[in-house]
């Protein structure tokens, strides 16, 4: 692996932070054409209406998703971290806003901005973008123009939450005055979208030219932060980390999740030196705010640059901390441990430690500890760790799998493929010519395999291993 060039930490001071350039093709930040918001739809009121929620401001952590992901933004009112969390839709048919707005209807009773920010906030978690454009509807009905900042706010989460950034682009768009929340909502949307990384670094540059302050306009540098490290633009990112610099100072920035956020980006941009420094400098005044992404970004990005011990010490670090472990630090410690030998000595601390928090059968985890027994020469500990998935997955077996070609018993190895078959688990084609480019003896081996799998017989085993013996 290239060792990625080492830009000072102190030479971020230099870079301007007066205007932001992009890399990448000019595009305007929002299309022109937005699809129009139906203004009334019909509903149907059930026997039983549903009760209306409680009147109480939205301060609860709301998301922006897209349809098509299986994640989540999550975005406090009072916090400016962001985590990402799997979850599923719970669309039900009761309960729904459009029945509590036929109800209040009927009644002729209207409604204020608490019980309209309550029923965007239903919306918001249902993700419903036909659930949302009648609440909308029914907002503009009765208020008219122009609506408080506050219930544009939420109407825009609420389309951005429901996957239509088009009518959160055109709401922001009509918006007469926009806060630090306006921008983060927009921003943090388009960040999350795969193809929608330059559009958030262009309106990132676009809030930069107005005054903002508080706590949404550090959540807008984060979400920046993770269109650059995804779109792997270093110019930009460089400038953002200067302007924090600048305006939020280090020491702040540090103690507020935007150090987290900086690590990654370093990171996912092959800088792994600078973000060291910056993980050092979080490691000596604020400890308690490293994050568990950063932990694992810096440990894997250490491992994947062969920096083997120094992924393991900072594994160490990370359990003295108290910070609590997960698959993919565990991960990449383990594949350390296969790197600087020692008799497994640290590979079987590591596996001490993912049996304390139950983790062992993680499957990346798992293959992980094959990989690192079978590297120490560990067979029969290798086969336990295996043994102790109770389903393993396609990377389990393909390491299970590895680990016997690598010490040449080529027996075992058919039978792991006769049981990945009664699993109902098939080997893809890039691990049959990953095991071919293992060595000559292997190649004879994966030539034979088809056929051993189609004619599953004694004389098929038997004529395999006498024309390996014969070829070499």
């Amino acid at each position: 692996m290239a060792e990625p060039a080492t830009i000072p930490l102190e030479s971020h001071l230099r870079l301007t932070t007066r205007q932001f350039r992009l890399f990448g093709p000019t595009s305007s930040i929002l299309s022109k054409s937005h699809r129009k918001i139906p203004r009334a739809l019909s509903v149907t009121l059930q026997s039983k209406p549903p009760d209306l929620k409680s009147k109480q401001k939205s301060s609860v952590p709301v998301s922006l998703r897209h349809p098509n992901q299986h994640s989540r933004l999550e975005i406090s009112d009072d916090s400016t971290e962001a985590t990402v969390s799997s979850s599923s839709s719970s669309n039900g048919s009761n309960n729904l806003p459009s029945h509590v707005l036929r109800l209040m209807d009927a009644l002729h009773m209207p409604l204020d901005e608490e019980q309209y920010l309550s029923l965007i906030k239903e919306c918001t978690n249902m993700r419903d973008a036909a659930q949302a454009a009648i609440v909308h509807a029914h907002i503009l009905s009765s208020h008219g123009d122009p609506l408080p900042l506050l219930l544009v706010n939420r109407l825009m989460l609420m389309y951005a939450a429901s996957g239509d950034i088009e009518n959160a682009g055109k709401l922001f768009d009509e918006m007469p005055a926009k806060d630090s929340l306006s921008w983060a909502i927009l921003i943090s949307a388009y960040s999350e979208l795969p193809d929608g990384h330059y559009k958030a670094l262009k309106l990132f540059a676009k809030m930069f030219s107005q005054p903002n302050e508080g706590e949404y306009f550090l959540h807008a540098i984060v979400s920046a932060l993770r269109s650059c490290a995804r779109s792997r633009n270093l110019g930009f990112g460089l400038q953002i980390h200067a302007l924090i610099i600048k305006q939020v100072g280090l020491p702040e920035a540090l103690a507020r999740n935007l150090g987290n956020a900086l690590v990654q980006f370093y990171c996912r941009v092959d800088c792994l030196d600078i973000a060291l420094q910056v993980f050092d400098e979080m490691k000596r005044f604020h400890l308690e705010t490293i994050g568990l992404s950063a932990w694992s970004g810096t440990i894997t990005s250490c491992n994947q640059d062969g920096r083997f011990e120094e992924a393991i010490l900072l594994f160490i670090q990370m359990a003295l901390s108290g910070k609590r472990r997960d698959s993919k630090s565990l991960s990449s410690a383990l594949t350390a441990s296969a790197k600087v030998g020692n008799h497994g000595f640290p590979g079987k601390q590591i596996h001490a430690d993912a049996i304390k928090h139950g983790l062992v059968s993680e499957p990346y985890v798992v293959a992980s500890l094959v990989h690192m027994y079978s590297k120490q020469g560990l067979l029969t500990e290798a086969m336990r760790s295996f043994e102790a998935i109770e389903r393993p997955d396609v990377v389990c077996w393909n390491a299970m799998l590895v680990c016997y070609t690598r010490h040449g018993l080529f027996e075992e190895a058919v039978k792991v493929l006769y049981r990945m078959k009664a699993a109902g688990v098939q080997p893809t084609e890039n691990m049959i010519n990953e095991k071919k480019e293992h060595s000559q003896l292997l190649a004879v081996f994966v030539s034979t395999y088809s056929s051993c799998i189609r004619f599953p017989s004694s004389t098929n085993g038997l004529l395999w291993q006498s024309n390996t013996k014969k070829s070499y």
